[in-house]
């Protein structure tokens, strides 16, 4: 089970996020968020404090210019790229020609889902699903109907691809996500308190997640 804290505002959330058992810590540089930041803000972050060796930095787009994701990547050394939008197969294929970044697509939950998986299936190397708001692209907080994680998982595994989950997870209700086994989770405002990370809410989620993999 992997853990990806995202939405990360300040050196402080960062720092937060860095000293927990986060796999991934993602940024997002859309401004369609209430938690963009900017590439400059993000580098001068990382290079005060490194992530971990065995962390990957993460950062989140929604359909912008390919040369914004090529520009931000070459100011920040992030290991993913998250397309969070519409962007199709044969932008992913040009940005995989002009970044060496791993890409991963985020798919939100919809009738039409799994033909998307299957759509971007041998493009990207990692899916996050994600719930569907109209008029939002995610970030909501709100939960889709996890029993078609499984469902979801298989056509990803198929692919040789992890598949995340994303949307209204919270320290009270990750149980009930576990016992359906996702590859990872993807949190932000369920370890926030009024806007901010907080360390003792990624702890207390860590403690579940840490003891479900013990006795899966």
């Amino acid at each position: 089970m992997m853990l990806k804290y995202c939405g990360n505002q300040s050196l402080t959330d960062y720092q937060k996020s860095r000293e927990s058992h986060a796999d991934n810590i993602g940024f997002i540089f859309t401004q369609e968020s209430r938690r963009t930041v900017t590439a400059q803000e993000v580098q001068q972050w990382v290079r005060t404090l490194p992530p971990k060796p065995d962390q990957q930095l993460v950062g989140v787009f929604v359909n912008q210019p390919l040369m914004v994701v090529i520009k931000t990547v070459e100011t920040v050394p992030l290991d993913i790229v998250q397309l969070h939008g519409s962007e199709s197969t044969a932008y992913i294929k040009e940005l995989r020609k002009n970044s060496d970044v791993q890409i991963w697509k985020t798919v939100s939950h919809t009738p039409e889902t799994a033909t998307l998986l299957k759509t971007y299936g041998t493009i990207v190397d990692g899916f996050l699903v994600d719930t569907k708001v109209h008029g939002e692209w995610g970030g909501t907080g709100q939960a889709f109907d996890w029993s078609y994680i499984p469902q979801y998982a298989e056509i990803a595994h198929v692919y040789g691809k992890p598949c995340f989950i994303a949307g209204g997870i919270k320290v009270n209700n990750v149980q009930e996500l576990l016992d359906y086994q996702p590859d990872g989770i993807d949190i932000a405002s369920g370890i926030e308190v009024q806007g901010m990370k907080s360390a003792a809410l990624m702890e207390a989620l860590e403690r579940k997640v840490v003891d479900n993999n013990e006795f899966a």
